[in-house]
């Protein structure tokens, strides 16, 4: 485990490119390589935390493609604010239906929007439809953790969201 808030500030400093970690359990290290150069990190064993929480109940859950995404999270996360007086305008709203899924980010003036369209009956959305929000807090933690994979599973309870792929789980 490595605390997100240290990811935060180490890939900050990267130009956007494409990421590879490796983790040495054995020595606690995780490696990141990157075009122009790499960076060593102390990971935490995993054991020293509490499992997470898992959900009771999931009542809306869908994968979407990580290349369609992650771009998306991108160009709407400039369209969204910390807002103490208006505090939904720091999220992005992802509304899945039957057909597919819409990604609103907006903070008032600035909107932005794209749907992913998959036609009905084509399995895409597991319980009912619902609006899940992602807050800005997790943006980046998005964009670094899932920047390689092909599909990401999204389910909430109702409480809790939960983004997942093969090798990249973020619960919050």
């Amino acid at each position: 485990c490595l605390p997100t808030e240290t990811m935060k500030q180490m890939l900050a400093s990267i130009p956007d490119q494409r990421l590879f970690s490796d983790i040495d359990e054995e020595n606690l290290m995780m490696t990141v390589n990157y075009n122009s150069g790499k960076f060593t990190v102390p990971v935490v064993n995993a054991d020293e935390y509490p499992e997470p929480k898992v959900a009771d109940k999931t009542i809306c859950a869908f994968s979407l493609d990580g290349g369609w995404l992650i771009p998306r999270v991108k160009a709407a996360k400039v369209c969204v604010q910390e807002n103490n007086l208006r505090p939904i305008m720091g999220n992005i709203a992802l509304d899945a239906d039957y057909e597919g899924v819409s990604l609103v980010g907006t903070d008032g003036h600035t909107l932005y929007k794209d749907r992913l369209q998959v036609g009905v009956g084509g399995g895409f959305l597991d319980g009912k439809p619902g609006v899940l929000l992602l807050h800005q807090s997790v943006f980046d933690v998005i964009q670094a953790g899932f920047v390689s994979a092909e599909s990401i599973r999204i389910e909430t309870d109702g409480q809790m969201v939960t983004l997942r792929s093969d090798n990249f789980t973020l619960i919050y």
